[in-house]
């Protein structure tokens, strides 16, 4: 049984997430790769411990916005590994 006391917040930051995937396509493809890393290397979930889905993505939108490197040049693959690769980047010990 799921309880939810503040529901507005994490519903505020879906929607912010959207908005910001809305506007760099590319996004979206990266933050579906990353949680496919997370699952190959046993990261656990939430519901194991782990951070939620939305912190992932929350720090994904974060890494791209602060990044000077971004221009899109409508070469979809190498966006994704772009914006993959500045999240380890910034985030990996």
């Amino acid at each position: 049984c799921d309880v939810s006391v503040n529901k507005e917040g994490p519903e505020n930051h879906v929607a912010w997430v959207a908005k910001c995937v809305a506007r760099d396509p590319p996004l979206e493809s990266a933050m579906k790769l990353l949680k496919h890393w997370l699952r190959q290397r046993r990261i656990p979930p939430a519901k194991e411990g782990g951070y939620p889905s939305l912190v992932w993505g929350i720090l994904q939108v974060h890494t791209a916005r602060c990044s000077v490197m971004l221009t899109w040049d409508h070469d979809r693959v190498g966006e994704v590994l772009k914006r993959v690769a500045m999240f380890f980047e910034r985030f990996a010990s």
